[in-house]
């Protein structure tokens, strides 16, 4: 139990970091820095390598170490491909299940309209930002009660978080953001799946092309 909690320690450790960009796509991970900085044993580093190599958030190179993965625009396009295949069928086995409880995608906007961007160039404090913000389509993939399907779309989702992190300060994006999450909401309320679907590939679409302008 010890080991798997200092696994887990590692693993948000690392992963916030590679999601921020404070690790840099293709920096070497360094297993004494980090087991240096946390205080902990470079079994429990090693665990949390392989884990976030099964992310595809680490490549690992034989004798000469972990490396971060690097991001690029063909990259981004398969990821947000996937994206959209995941939350359109969502939509689609929320109709064939006549769910029509949006509860939590209508708390999810609110909880998004009463943020403010933080205040300082703090990583975390972006981080959790970020998670607030985006949790709108977490709760569409939720609302459809489907375990695999949940754990399909937390499999890209780490890889999706790094590049709409990067996204999160291009100008009058949140405010688009919120908007089009209102109309996908008011549309999936009363009933219109195909115009909610294609408002959410509007939207998918929307937010590739802006992250494709980004440097990486």
């Amino acid at each position: 139990m010890e080991v798997q909690s200092l696994t887990k320690r590692v693993l948000e450790y690392l992963r916030n970091r590679i999601i921020t960009g404070e690790l840099v796509p293709g920096q070497r991970l360094n297993e004494n820095e980090i087991a240096s900085s946390l205080e902990i044993s470079r079994h429990s580093i090693r665990e949390a390598f392989r884990v976030l190599e099964s992310e595809q958030l680490v490549f690992s190179i034989p004798n000469k170490g972990a490396f971060v993965t690097e991001l690029s625009n063909d990259d981004l396009l398969e990821v947000s491909q996937t994206r959209e295949m995941i939350e359109c069928y969502a939509v689609e086995l929320l109709k064939r299940k006549e769910i029509k409880d949006f509860t939590q995608l209508e708390s999810a906007i609110e909880v998004a309209s009463n943020l403010s961007n933080p205040s300082t160039d703090d990583p975390e404090q972006y981080l959790e930002f970020h998670k607030k913000f985006v949790n709108f389509h977490f709760k569409i993939i939720e609302a459809c009660d489907n375990s695999r399907l949940v754990h399909f779309y937390k499999s890209i989702s780490l890889n999706l978080a790094r590049y709409q992190f990067k996204g999160l300060r291009l100008p009058g994006s949140l405010e688009t953001d919120q908007k089009e999450h209102q109309q996908i909401l008011n549309a999936l309320k009363i009933g219109d799946y195909e115009d909610a679907k294609n408002k959410l590939k509007s939207h998918i679409t929307k937010r590739l092309h802006g992250a494709s302008k980004i440097s990486f």
